[in-house]
């Protein structure tokens, strides 16, 4: 892995064959961390520069900013709880992203009531919560 010189948050990249991969700190636990600095470590990662995986994190909206810097993405799988509060970050907060980033999210890391938050993630413009077991394919409209 190597370091993003310039990069305002723990950046750094590497191939794994033809894979780019760039992983990144998230703000994760403890819940009373104030910064992604001050969370223990936890790390989200990057796929040839324009899918995002968030992994383990809280409602963290400076992510974004910072990874826009760096990335244009065409999806994005972000860990969602159903209820407000702890260590991941919830349906209420990620409703507050913009239209055009909910658009191309993913849910996932959500718990066993998802059946009952399905329709409210659809209707706050979210592309809805992943399926266990179901491959997503992307395909890649810049190498065309």
């Amino acid at each position: 892995m190597v370091p993003v010189a310039g990069a305002d948050r723990q950046l750094c990249e590497t191939r794994v064959g033809s894979i780019k991969l760039a992983m990144f700190r998230t703000r994760h636990i403890p819940d009373s961390a104030p910064t992604w600095r001050s969370s223990s470590p936890s790390y989200g990662v990057v796929i040839d520069d324009r899918i995002l995986y968030t992994s383990d994190t809280r409602f963290d909206p400076g992510m974004f900013d910072f990874l826009a810097k760096h990335y244009t993405f065409d999806a994005v799988f972000h860990d969602c709880q159903l209820f407000t509060g702890g260590v991941h970050a919830s349906l209420e907060e990620l409703r507050q992203l913009p239209p055009s980033l909910k658009a191309i999210t993913y849910l996932m890391h959500y718990g066993d009531k998802v059946d009952d938050y399905t329709a409210k993630a659809v209707e706050y413009g979210f592309k809805g919560f992943v399926q266990q077991g179901t491959p997503y394919v992307f395909e890649d409209s810049r190498r065309s």
